[in-house]
Protein backbone atom coordinates (compact mmCIF):
# COMPACT_ATOMS: atom_id res chain seq x y z
CA UNK A 1 0.00 0.00 0.00
CA UNK A 2 2.74 2.54 0.84
CA UNK A 3 4.41 1.97 -2.59
CA UNK A 4 1.66 2.50 -4.24
CA UNK A 5 1.12 5.81 -2.87
CA UNK A 6 4.54 6.94 -3.67
CA UNK A 7 3.82 6.20 -7.40
CA UNK A 8 0.77 7.77 -7.23
CA UNK A 9 2.36 10.86 -5.80
CA UNK A 10 5.10 10.42 -8.75
CA UNK A 11 2.91 10.30 -11.14
CA UNK A 12 1.92 14.09 -10.55
CA UNK A 13 5.47 15.60 -10.22
CA UNK A 14 7.26 17.12 -12.72
CA UNK A 15 4.58 18.07 -14.77
CA UNK A 16 1.50 16.80 -16.14
CA UNK A 17 2.20 14.29 -17.88
CA UNK A 18 -0.29 11.94 -15.90
CA UNK A 19 -2.78 9.37 -17.60
CA UNK A 20 -4.23 12.16 -19.85
CA UNK A 21 -0.90 12.16 -21.95
CA UNK A 22 -1.02 8.63 -21.54
CA UNK A 23 -4.31 8.30 -23.26
CA UNK A 24 -2.31 10.08 -26.21
CA UNK A 25 0.29 7.51 -26.12
CA UNK A 26 2.51 10.79 -25.51
CA UNK A 27 2.43 11.77 -29.07
CA UNK A 28 -0.43 12.49 -30.46
CA UNK A 29 -4.43 10.76 -31.18
CA UNK A 30 -4.23 6.65 -31.16
CA UNK A 31 -3.95 4.98 -34.15
CA UNK A 32 -7.42 4.31 -33.98
CA UNK A 33 -8.77 7.54 -34.33
CA UNK A 34 -5.74 9.12 -36.75
CA UNK A 35 -7.46 9.95 -40.34
CA UNK A 36 -7.06 8.22 -43.60
CA UNK A 37 -6.14 11.66 -44.67
CA UNK A 38 -2.92 11.70 -42.71
CA UNK A 39 -1.68 8.15 -44.54
CA UNK A 40 -3.49 9.65 -47.60
CA UNK A 41 -0.63 13.41 -47.17
CA UNK A 42 1.98 11.14 -46.02
CA UNK A 43 2.10 9.01 -49.68
CA UNK A 44 1.71 5.95 -48.76
CA UNK A 45 -1.53 5.17 -50.13
CA UNK A 46 -0.60 5.44 -53.90
CA UNK A 47 -2.59 3.79 -56.21
CA UNK A 48 -1.90 2.61 -60.04
CA UNK A 49 -4.73 2.36 -62.65
CA UNK A 50 -5.43 0.03 -65.48
CA UNK A 51 -8.11 0.24 -68.74
CA UNK A 52 -11.05 -2.08 -68.00
CA UNK A 53 -10.18 -3.54 -71.71
CA UNK A 54 -6.28 -4.97 -70.97
CA UNK A 55 -5.68 -8.27 -70.20
CA UNK A 56 -5.51 -9.97 -66.55
CA UNK A 57 -2.02 -10.85 -67.24
CA UNK A 58 -0.81 -7.26 -68.20
CA UNK A 59 -2.65 -6.48 -65.31
CA UNK A 60 -1.02 -8.89 -62.76
CA UNK A 61 2.79 -7.83 -64.57
CA UNK A 62 1.67 -3.75 -63.67
CA UNK A 63 0.66 -5.16 -59.95
CA UNK A 64 4.36 -7.06 -59.96
CA UNK A 65 6.08 -4.09 -61.36
CA UNK A 66 4.82 -1.67 -58.75
CA UNK A 67 4.75 -4.25 -55.71
CA UNK A 68 1.08 -3.30 -55.12
CA UNK A 69 -1.67 -5.85 -54.22
CA UNK A 70 -4.06 -3.55 -56.35
CA UNK A 71 -5.32 -1.74 -59.26
CA UNK A 72 -8.06 1.04 -59.62
CA UNK A 73 -10.25 -0.06 -62.86
CA UNK A 74 -10.79 3.05 -65.04
CA UNK A 75 -13.07 3.23 -68.45
CA UNK A 76 -10.52 4.51 -70.74
CA UNK A 77 -13.31 7.01 -72.53
CA UNK A 78 -14.99 8.56 -69.15
CA UNK A 79 -11.72 8.11 -66.95
CA UNK A 80 -14.10 6.87 -64.30
CA UNK A 81 -13.66 4.37 -62.16
CA UNK A 82 -15.39 1.52 -63.19
CA UNK A 83 -13.97 -1.41 -60.60
CA UNK A 84 -10.93 -2.50 -58.41
CA UNK A 85 -8.75 -5.87 -59.35
CA UNK A 86 -6.78 -7.42 -56.86
CA UNK A 87 -4.23 -10.56 -56.30
CA UNK A 88 -7.80 -12.41 -54.89
CA UNK A 89 -9.31 -11.89 -58.30
CA UNK A 90 -6.88 -13.05 -60.01
CA UNK A 91 -6.05 -15.83 -57.97
CA UNK A 92 -9.78 -16.88 -57.34
CA UNK A 93 -10.86 -16.05 -61.09
CA UNK A 94 -8.23 -17.29 -63.35
CA UNK A 95 -6.12 -19.69 -61.37
CA UNK A 96 -8.55 -21.36 -59.84
CA UNK A 97 -11.47 -21.80 -62.31
CA UNK A 98 -8.21 -22.83 -65.01
CA UNK A 99 -8.95 -19.39 -67.50
CA UNK A 100 -6.05 -17.71 -69.86
CA UNK A 101 -5.15 -14.69 -68.07
CA UNK A 102 -3.61 -13.56 -71.88
CA UNK A 103 -6.79 -13.71 -72.83
CA UNK A 104 -9.06 -12.59 -69.96
CA UNK A 105 -10.13 -9.12 -70.05
CA UNK A 106 -9.61 -7.10 -66.75
CA UNK A 107 -12.96 -5.91 -67.02
CA UNK A 108 -14.03 -10.00 -66.86
CA UNK A 109 -12.82 -10.46 -63.01
CA UNK A 110 -12.76 -7.33 -61.82
CA UNK A 111 -14.52 -6.86 -58.38
CA UNK A 112 -17.77 -3.99 -59.58
CA UNK A 113 -19.14 -3.42 -56.34
CA UNK A 114 -16.27 -0.86 -55.16
CA UNK A 115 -16.15 -0.64 -51.46
CA UNK A 116 -14.51 2.60 -50.47
CA UNK A 117 -14.06 5.09 -47.59
CA UNK A 118 -13.85 8.52 -47.23
CA UNK A 119 -10.76 10.66 -46.42
CA UNK A 120 -12.40 11.63 -43.27
CA UNK A 121 -12.92 8.35 -41.96
CA UNK A 122 -10.65 7.26 -39.08
CA UNK A 123 -7.95 3.82 -39.21
CA UNK A 124 -10.37 2.33 -37.00
CA UNK A 125 -13.42 2.80 -39.04
CA UNK A 126 -11.64 1.54 -41.78
CA UNK A 127 -10.33 -1.76 -40.72
CA UNK A 128 -13.91 -2.69 -39.32
CA UNK A 129 -15.25 -1.70 -42.98
CA UNK A 130 -12.25 -4.09 -44.47
CA UNK A 131 -12.67 -6.89 -41.86
CA UNK A 132 -16.74 -6.86 -42.28
CA UNK A 133 -16.26 -7.06 -46.28
CA UNK A 134 -13.60 -9.84 -45.89
CA UNK A 135 -11.48 -7.10 -48.43
CA UNK A 136 -7.66 -6.05 -48.04
CA UNK A 137 -7.67 -2.69 -50.47
CA UNK A 138 -9.41 0.36 -49.55
CA UNK A 139 -10.07 3.19 -52.26
CA UNK A 140 -10.23 6.32 -50.20
CA UNK A 141 -12.27 9.16 -51.39
CA UNK A 142 -12.23 13.13 -51.11
CA UNK A 143 -15.06 14.80 -52.55
CA UNK A 144 -16.33 11.73 -54.32
CA UNK A 145 -12.29 11.58 -56.13
CA UNK A 146 -10.54 8.82 -55.77
CA UNK A 147 -6.97 10.47 -53.58
CA UNK A 148 -5.38 7.45 -52.91
CA UNK A 149 -5.75 3.25 -51.73
CA UNK A 150 -5.24 1.41 -48.76
CA UNK A 151 -4.38 -1.68 -47.45
CA UNK A 152 -4.66 -3.72 -44.60
CA UNK A 153 -0.67 -4.18 -44.37
CA UNK A 154 -0.71 -0.01 -44.42
CA UNK A 155 -2.95 -0.17 -41.43
CA UNK A 156 -1.85 -2.63 -39.53
CA UNK A 157 1.50 -0.83 -39.10
CA UNK A 158 0.28 2.44 -38.19
CA UNK A 159 -1.77 0.56 -35.27
CA UNK A 160 1.79 -1.48 -34.57
CA UNK A 161 3.64 2.17 -34.83
CA UNK A 162 1.83 3.60 -32.62
CA UNK A 163 1.60 1.06 -30.06
CA UNK A 164 5.73 0.86 -29.94
CA UNK A 165 5.55 4.68 -29.24
CA UNK A 166 2.96 4.40 -26.23
CA UNK A 167 5.12 0.77 -24.73
CA UNK A 168 8.30 3.39 -25.08
CA UNK A 169 6.44 5.93 -23.26
CA UNK A 170 4.93 3.63 -20.65
CA UNK A 171 8.58 2.21 -19.93
CA UNK A 172 9.80 5.57 -19.70
CA UNK A 173 6.80 6.87 -17.22
CA UNK A 174 7.97 3.34 -15.33
CA UNK A 175 11.28 4.05 -15.28
CA UNK A 176 10.54 7.63 -13.62
CA UNK A 177 8.59 6.15 -11.67
CA UNK A 178 10.75 3.54 -10.14
CA UNK A 179 13.90 6.33 -9.66
CA UNK A 180 11.08 8.49 -7.69
CA UNK A 181 10.04 5.75 -5.08
CA UNK A 182 13.68 4.79 -4.69
CA UNK A 183 14.76 8.39 -3.77
CA UNK A 184 11.35 8.43 -1.38
CA UNK A 185 8.97 11.57 -1.34
CA UNK A 186 9.46 14.86 -2.43
CA UNK A 187 11.32 17.27 0.41
CA UNK A 188 12.21 14.28 2.59
CA UNK A 189 15.01 11.65 2.46
CA UNK A 190 14.75 8.06 2.12
CA UNK A 191 15.59 6.40 5.42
Amino acid sequence: MRLLGRLTQCAGRGGERGLSSLSEGGSGASSYTAKISQIIDSGQAKYFTVPEDRTVFQAVRQMVDHHCGSLIVKNEKTGSMVGIITERDYLTKIITKDRASKTTLVKEIMTKHIISVDASATVGESMKIMASHNIRHLPVLENNQLVGVVSMRELVKKVAEYHEKHISYLMAQIQRMAIAVSHGPVGKQSS
